[in-house]
């Protein structure tokens, strides 16, 4: 009679359990929904972010791209009379 009581004891324990599945199931959907959401703000700010750092970087790097063609007859033949300078000082040296 013992195992009798047992076996269903042990099926009504898998009834319970199927019938209150879903709500069993309800409080990880509403963590997983949490986290997707929370997933979503955070990737949502970070493309953001890097959207605003490009938007103003973008601008920053043309002015100086700009610049540095500008004053590129001043600083290239500086640059040309500086090498040539330091190619005949290094070569009076003996090497080791």
């Amino acid at each position: 009679m013992k195992t009798f009581l047992k076996v269903l004891l042990v099926a009504a324990a898998v009834l319970l359990i199927a019938h209150f599945w879903p709500i069993a199931l309800l409080p990880i959907a509403l963590a997983a929904l949490a986290v997707l959401v929370f997933g979503s703000v955070l990737a949502g700010v970070v493309v953001l972010g890097v959207g605003l750092i490009a938007a103003i970087a973008v601008p920053i790097l043309a002015v100086v791209i700009a610049i540095a063609t500008a004053l590129a007859p001043i600083w290239v033949p500086l640059l040309l009379i500086l090498g040539i300078i330091s190619l005949c000082r290094r070569s009076g040296r003996a090497t080791a």
